[in-house]
């Protein structure tokens, strides 16, 4: 969820609070899910949240009619959770992709790149 998301305030989702909270519940939940089941991740949750709480944060979800923040990402998110998915599906680097959306600056394709190679991807048991 982007930081000004009002599911924050909804008292009906209190495991939510905040970001930081969301993210370390939803951390430790798939962490456990992935401990049980043997599966791996690809921790795109850990690249949005490396992302959104840098010093030179990237919008990665979207706005709604109202002006507030969206649960679903963005073109940037999209582009973010893509190429973690790139890394982890091909078992080769990002960074030498050269690959720029229309609408996307070459610096912030850069950017996310380098997250998402940035950001390890836990192998399931027996490195499958």
């Amino acid at each position: 969820y982007s930081s000004d998301c009002p599911r924050y305030q909804d008292p009906k989702t209190p495991h939510l609070q905040d970001p930081e909270t969301m993210h370390r519940n939803l951390k430790a939940a798939y962490g456990q899910l992935s401990a049980e089941s043997g599966l791996g991740m690809i921790r795109v949750g850990d690249a949005f949240h490396s992302v959104i709480t840098s010093p030179d944060p990237i919008r990665l979800h979207g706005i709604k009619k109202d002006g507030t923040g969206d649960i679903h990402a963005n073109f940037n998110g999209q582009f973010l959770g893509a190429a973690m998915f790139y890394e982890a599906v091909f078992n080769d680097s990002v960074l030498s992709n050269p690959f720029v959306p229309t609408g996307m600056t070459p610096e912030v394709a850069q950017r996310l790149r380098e997250v998402a190679h940035a950001t390890p991807i836990q192998p399931g048991r027996g490195g499958e």
